[in-house]
Parts: C-alpha cells; structure tokens; sequence
C-alpha cells in the first residue's frame, strides 16, 4: 500500500519525530496514527461516561425537588430571600 505525503512541512515534521524517536518514517507515522485514534476514542468514552453520571445524579433528585418553583428554594418559609 503506497502513501504520498505531497506537504512539505508534513515531511519535515514526519522526518523530525521519525529522527527523535530512532523510528523509520513509515513506523513513526504508524505511532502517531495509532496514537491520535487511542485519544480520540478515549474523549468519545469519556463523554459516554459523563452522560452516564449525569443521567444517574439526575435520577437521584427528589421529586420534591424537580417540582418546587424556582423562587422558593431561594426564599425562606417567610418567603423572604435566606440572607
């Protein structure tokens, strides 16, 4: 399988880390490849598992709660702002 890289400053840069790291290009592209795909899945596991925590938490509100209008959870059995 061929692969062209056309982009001159993407060569250099593929030649730089290739260089820094003892790679050939080919297996320093692979790498970066690899790793910039690993990150990107982890961010969609980690929204994942943010809606999950949110959904829970949201599931544990009371009732009470979720009914209550805005104004008397700032305001005291008097109805007068908590200070």
């Amino acid at each position: 399988m061929d692969l062209s890289i056309k982009n001159e400053e993407t060569c250099l840069a593929v030649a730089r880390l290739a260089a820094m790291t003892g790679q050939s290009l080919t297996e320093a592209i692979r790498q970066a490849v690899e790793e910039k795909l690993a990150r990107l899945q982890t961010s969609d596991d980690d929204i994942e598992r943010i809606i999950e925590i949110g959904r829970d938490c949201a599931a544990r509100i009371p009732k009470w709660l979720l009914d209550a209008e805005h104004g008397s959870l700032l305001n005291g059995c008097d109805g007068r702002p908590i200070e």
